[in-house]
């Protein structure tokens, strides 16, 4: 059963690499079906903004910056699935799997683009 994160394990899990890899690859996945779908929701608009920015210039993104932002959300969030509370790669490993299975990754993601949506102005 899956336990509070607290904010060293936040840490850890930020700096973990397969967090890295599934975070960007959420990032870049969200960019491409936002591009893609047509809809005339002013939100959705905001967040093609943003999308477009992300599918055209994969390279040129701070992803870094979007992995912060989804891993704090997850502050409070009972999502650490390791036994005990050590910050081990096992742990870590435990938990990525734990956030993936459960649809962490996809709902971070979309909150973050959301958050940044709002700062779009028209």
């Amino acid at each position: 059963m899956a336990t509070s994160i607290t904010p060293e394990q936040l840490k850890a899990l930020e700096g973990h690499q397969r967090h890295k890899d599934i975070s960007t690859q959420w990032v870049r996945d969200i960019a491409t079906f936002l591009r893609l779908t047509p809809n005339g929701d002013v939100t959705w608009a905001q967040k093609r903004t943003i999308a477009a920015g992300v599918s055209f210039h994969p390279n040129s993104q701070d992803y870094g910056e979007w992995i912060t932002q989804m891993t704090a959300t997850l502050k409070g969030q009972p999502v650490w699935d390791g036994i005990d509370p050590q910050i081990t790669p096992e742990n870590l490993d435990a938990t990525v799997d734990f956030l993936n299975t459960a649809g962490k990754y996809d709902e971070m993601a979309n909150l973050i683009y959301t958050l940044r949506a709002t700062r779009v102005e028209f």
